[in-house]
């Protein structure tokens, strides 16, 4: 399938690597040009050397997204540097679990920022660029404790219900002008960000999921790229479950426990 990509502009943030990184060679596979960004520009060394194997031209910006002047600066070098901008994908990420009254105001403010206030410092930034060249796509990565709430998640939670939201209206106030925007949210997949998680207690993250294994980035990247492009052009407002069926049903594991049992 054409996706229609090629001689694009993409900006994947927090492409260093994990989903960005994957989601940023996607974007190249499928012949866009890149703009890597992460907090730190050589963060982005190993994602840039991989993404220019598939002839893309790069763009590498260290910046902190939920900065608003790093951010003005960070646009204005895509604009003189790539020329225009026709994806932007909101991936950038911090996770600290901390229990409500254990959570300091600073880190509170931390975990919002990073997560929600830079959605909308690039998301506008980027919107700006893309009306002007008749339309653009822009992809949030929201999380499942937007839909299930976690214990020791609750600011990283409350965040990520706000990407829900705001996606939603950013949808449409800038569908007028061509922009489609979307949200997508990863179950537990395989990244830095889950490595913890994974390695204390594994059984019992994969147990309600339906396809009863965490997912790779890979197969994040490769909804995404798919969300991005032509092929999706009617689709706008949503956000896509990544998830090999968490929770889509109450009790996932017994039906594994039981064609284990018959051994088939």
């Amino acid at each position: 399938m054409n996706l229609g990509l090629k001689g694009k502009v993409a900006l994947v943030t927090g492409a260093g690597k994990g989903m960005g990184q994957k989601i940023a060679l996607r974007l190249a596979q499928e012949g866009c040009d890149l703009v890597l960004n992460d907090l730190k520009e050589e963060f982005c060394e190993e994602t840039s050397k991989r993404v220019r194997e598939y002839g893309a031209r790069i763009l590498t910006v260290g910046a902190d997204v939920s900065s608003g002047p790093a951010v003005r600066t960070m646009f204005e070098r895509v604009k003189s540097e790539m020329g225009r901008l026709d994806i932007l994908v909101n991936n950038a990420g911090l996770l600290k679990p901390c229990n409500i009254l254990d959570l300091p105001e600073e880190e509170w403010d931390t975990l919002v920022n990073v997560n929600l206030k830079s959605v909308y410092l690039c998301s506008r930034a980027a919107a700006a660029m893309m009306k002007d060249l008749g339309g653009g796509v822009i992809a949030n990565a929201s999380s499942f404790t937007a839909v299930i709430p976690s214990i020791g998640l609750g600011a990283y939670g409350a965040a990520k219900a706000a990407v829900a939201n705001l996606t939603r209206t950013m949808a449409g106030e800038l569908a007028p002008y061509g922009i489609r925007v979307f949200g997508y949210i990863p179950g537990v997949i395989e990244t830095d960000l889950t490595k913890h998680m994974r390695e204390q207690n594994l059984e019992g993250l994969v147990e309600p999921i339906a396809l009863r294994r965490c997912g790779k980035a890979e197969e994040v990247a490769d909804v995404v790229v798919f969300l991005c492009s032509d092929a999706a052009r009617y689709i706008t407002g949503t956000l896509v479950e990544i998830s090999g069926g968490k929770f889509c049903v109450q009790n996932a594991g017994s039906v594994w426990k039981r064609v284990e049992a018959k051994g088939s």
